[in-house]
């Protein structure tokens, strides 16, 4: 909690949608989709959808995959 505002810290997210994934590198779904099956990317399934966890996508765009 922020003790200055009494406001509650903002939460980061922990995965990503893969259109949101593609949005924030700018290419399609489809790209998103083999940057999955390449390994580049981490994901997994939650109810039949897939999902990009937020700290492979940061090492991703940081180089480090």
């Amino acid at each position: 909690m922020n003790k200055e505002q009494g406001k509650p810290d903002k939460i980061e997210p922990v995965v990503f949608s893969v259109r949101d994934t593609g949005r924030k590198l700018s290419v399609s779904r489809s790209t998103v989709f083999a940057l999955i099956r390449d390994r580049s990317l981490d994901s997994m399934l939650i109810r039949g959808k897939r999902v990009v966890f937020a700290d492979s996508l940061v090492a991703f765009l940081n180089g480090q995959r």
